[in-house]
């Protein structure tokens, strides 16, 4: 935007002055003072007016400008630029521009608070306060140019301060949607993983249930047992997923003060007939009283589950007999190792 507006306005200054010679009315005298008063002046009115004018045309800037002239930090910070602005150009002193570069502290602070928006609205601003004062003061040609440089000299300042800001907001929430995507993907193995063995379970009391029912004797308290234990799993699955969904979604677990007994015993418990078919012995193990803590039981119960049908599966393996044993043991500091 700069590098175009910064040369149109020069070529059109060319042709103006141009012009206004070939047709006799021109400034003979001076055409080259001529040209770059020109450029100079229309390219920091352009400058000036035409991003905010792009941004009103555009509908989530247009939006961001009507936040922040409705948060009313903008309103203030353009106040503080009229102030300034007034301060030092709002009266004739032969040695005032030695101070212009106070400009910079409000533009900066703009851009680097709104970005490019907030910089298009002070840049009108600092252009109205300083038209003012030429009105009022009554400056000389020569000041006024001086000045309008000096204003171009800011204007990029400003806008590449507010750029700056911007791709930096913008590559934050790149990140952001790059790292959810990242949580997606790890939220979906994790589930997938942690939903395995209830299901599998689900899976097995399923089919128990209709050996059960299609048997010629059928035992109807061992469908009922069965079918509760069924439903337990199933229970089991929704608490993963919901859990996990809120581990994901806020970042945290949800710990209370629980007996680390009971989450064991129930992952054991749920892997026992597991370990009856593949012949391996199951038990539990308490070195010690074991005090309460403060944890998340369906996590513990997931990870020693997990465990556990591992360790199953490990001896299961080796097609001899042989054993798992889920163990709890007091550590010196008050906490508690629990170990397949």
């Amino acid at each position: 935007l700069t590098g175009a507006v910064v040369a149109g306005s020069f070529a059109t200054g060319v042709l103006y002055v141009a012009a206004l010679l070939a047709s006799g009315t021109g400034p003979r005298d001076a055409p080259v003072a001529a040209v770059v008063g020109f450029w100079i002046g229309d390219a920091i009115g352009v400058l000036v007016t035409l991003p905010l004018l792009l941004m009103v045309l555009d509908a989530p800037r247009r939006r961001q400008l009507r936040q922040l002239l409705a948060g009313g930090e903008l309103l203030v910070q353009c106040a503080v630029i009229w102030a300034v602005v007034w301060v030092l150009f709002g009266w004739a002193a032969p040695d005032q521009f030695k101070y212009f570069y106070l400009l910079f502290l409000p533009l900066v602070w703009v851009a680097a608070r709104t970005g490019m928006a907030g910089v298009a609205v002070a840049a009108i601003a600092m252009q109205g306060g300083v038209i003012l004062a030429v009105s009022l003061v009554g400056y000389q040609r020569l000041t006024v140019f001086e000045l309008q440089a000096l204003l171009m000299a800011l204007t990029f300042t400003g806008f590449f301060v507010g750029v700056t800001v911007d791709e930096r907001r913008r590559s934050a929430e790149e990140l952001k949607r790059t790292l959810g995507l990242a949580v997606a993907g790890e939220m979906s193995a994790a589930i997938a993983h942690e939903l395995n063995q209830p299901l599998l379970a689900v899976s097995a009391y399923a089919k128990a249930c209709r050996l059960i029912a299609e048997a010629p004797d059928e035992d109807r308290e061992k469908l009922a047992l069965t079918l509760d234990k069924l439903a337990a799993e199933a229970k089991r699955a929704g608490d993963v997923v919901r859990r996990m969904r809120d581990l994901y979604r806020i970042g945290a677990s949800q710990p209370v003060d629980t007996d680390p007994r009971v989450p064991v015993g129930r992952a054991v418990e749920s892997m026992r007939e597991r370990a009856s078919a593949a012949g391996v012995d199951l038990r539990t193990v308490e070195d010690g009283t074991i005090p309460p803590l403060r944890l998340d039981p369906l996590q513990i119960e997931v990870v020693v589950q997990n465990m556990v049908h591992n360790a199953i599966d490990a001896v299961a393996q080796t097609r001899s007999p042989g054993s798992v044993t889920g163990e709890l043991a007091r550590t010196g500091d008050g906490g508690v190792i629990v170990s397949v």
